[in-house]
């Protein structure tokens, strides 16, 4: 498997990661500022808390730090990172516990949207991903998240959720078909209107 560097932000990722095995600490300092938001954001779907989510990246963070020698460059950053804070959060679960977008835009509706429409566009985006929060067991909705919302290809995905690629498409295909009928009717879709304006990718991709 190899990294991916057609992504400009991995390539960059990359450069980062050299200088700071080197000993450049500005360099870590920058890698955890790309990725700290994006972290605490993905936590905190996981979590359900906020404080929760901000300690485990935290602490994913420093752990990052300390083992970035065992870095295999092979994987992008980011994809090791979320592993770390995965396991970590799993961790923290087992121990407190006893026991961007989903949709894509029509090519035919491409056109600027007015700011009505970019408006309306989010708030649909933002109430598709309430409900696959509510319909969606967690890894079902982890998965769709790290693909939609963290652009993750299947076979990094597999990596951070310990699965095989295979399944990380299933997954992701099931997901996609059981929120199929809410993605129509928050695009409202009608007998008069059967368009919608998003539309989740078909297929097991």
């Amino acid at each position: 498997m190899e990294a991916r560097t057609d992504n400009p932000a991995a390539v960059v990722d990359e450069a980062l990661v050299a200088r700071a095995k080197a000993g450049c600490t500005d360099s870590f300092d920058e890698l955890a500022r790309r990725w700290r938001p994006r972290l605490v954001a993905a936590l905190w779907k996981r979590t359900g808390s906020e404080a929760d989510a901000e300690d485990v990246a935290q602490d994913a963070l420093v752990r990052a730090h300390e083992k970035l020698h065992l870095h295999d460059g092979k994987y992008r950053f980011s994809t090791w990172l979320f592993t770390i804070a995965f396991r970590l959060d799993i961790s923290r679960r087992r121990k407190v516990k006893p026991t961007v977008s989903l949709g894509e835009y029509d090519a035919a509706d491409a056109k600027q949207p007015t700011p009505a429409e970019a408006s309306a566009r989010r708030e649909a985006n933002d109430n598709l991903w309430a409900v696959a929060e509510r319909k969606l067991s967690e890894p079902y909705y982890t998965a769709l998240w790290l693909r939609y919302g963290e652009d993750m290809p299947p076979n990094e995905i597999a990596r951070v959720m310990k699965k095989t690629t295979l399944a990380v498409r299933v997954m992701l295909h099931r997901a996609r078909r059981g929120l199929a009928p809410h993605v129509a009717e928050l695009a409202g879709v009608t007998t008069d209107n059967p368009k919608p304006a998003m539309k989740l990718s078909g297929g097991v991709t």
